[in-house]
């Protein structure tokens, strides 16, 4: 067995799917019984993907790659929520920040494209729909069947998101974290680091005098004040190393500034780097 398939199956794994082997074919499976779905992975996408970025991450490349199969089998077989108008899903919408390999996750199902919006040049936004049993990702063409505009679907998200995590957050959630000399929240809700998108609704005055923050795994995210003392910041990016390299499933080890205005304006310190 390859590095790859190793790395892709230890993924596979730690998204609670079990896979299976017939020569060279890797099946992912989840649920049981009348929930079960599976299919039956094609890897040429992820392949490609690594042949275009050598050197990139193979932990990071495969575990974004396993959310994305992930995110698609999540949804129950017997689900309509592919025929829910934007109405019906508006208020069961819920962000992931994905890395790059999220969306040939996705394509190995054969399932439809993902709906996604840049965070930053290795990063997107993902969008789920939240179902009663299980989860729908939105894809593409959902999206346009709906017939709004993007902005209307990532305000939604923000929302709900925003409802999640206010009374946490404001109560507390916002841990100090002594490693990095700034905050930690995490609730293990797989979505902390999603956070990101709402700071300036959760401190909008904190958020104008100006936050850097980091998002090393999908369910974490660390903030700290804006600063002019380099060996504040420096111990905040190593923090950030630390927690990317030691993630199952690591998002990415860099900082990045927030500003007040919008959900859309922030910037990585450093450019961004596929390795």
């Amino acid at each position: 067995m390859s590095a790859l398939d190793k790395a892709i199956e230890a993924s596979l794994e730690g998204m609670n799917l079990r896979s299976s082997r017939e020569g060279a074919a890797i099946t992912a499976t989840r649920g049981a019984g009348l929930q079960r779905t599976s299919a039956t992975l094609n890897l040429d996408p992820l392949r490609a993907w690594l042949d275009a970025h050598p050197g990139a991450d193979l932990k990071r490349a495969t575990g974004a790659f396993a959310r994305g199969v992930h995110a698609v089998l999540n949804e129950p077989p017997n689900s309509d929520a592919a025929a829910w108008s934007f109405v019906e899903a508006a208020g069961r919408l819920t962000p992931s920040i994905e890395f790059a390999t999220f969306e040939t996750g996705v394509q190995a199902t054969g399932s439809g494209r993902p709906w996604l919006v840049d965070f930053s040049p290795d990063l997107s936004v993902a969008y789920t729909i939240e179902l009663d049993r299980g989860t729908r990702m939105l894809t593409w063409a959902q999206f346009l069947q709906w017939g709004v505009t993007p902005d209307r679907v990532t305000s939604a998200s923000r929302s709900l998101l925003y409802y999640k995590t206010a009374q946490h957050a404001l109560g507390g959630g916002f841990e100090p974290d002594a490693a990095s000399g700034g905050q930690t929240y995490s609730v293990g809700d797989g979505i902390g680091a999603a956070r990101a998108l709402i700071l300036g609704d959760l401190d909008y005055h904190r958020a104008r005098r100006g936050i850097l923050f980091a998002v090393p795994h999908p369910d974490l995210l660390l903030t700290l004040d804006q600063q002019t003392d380099p060996a504040a910041l420096d111990r905040f990016k190593a923090a950030a190393q630390a927690a990317y390299s030691a993630a199952d499933f690591p998002l990415s080890p860099l900082i990045y500034t927030h500003a007040a205005s919008g959900a859309g304006d922030h910037r990585a310190l450093e450019t961004p780097a596929w390795a």
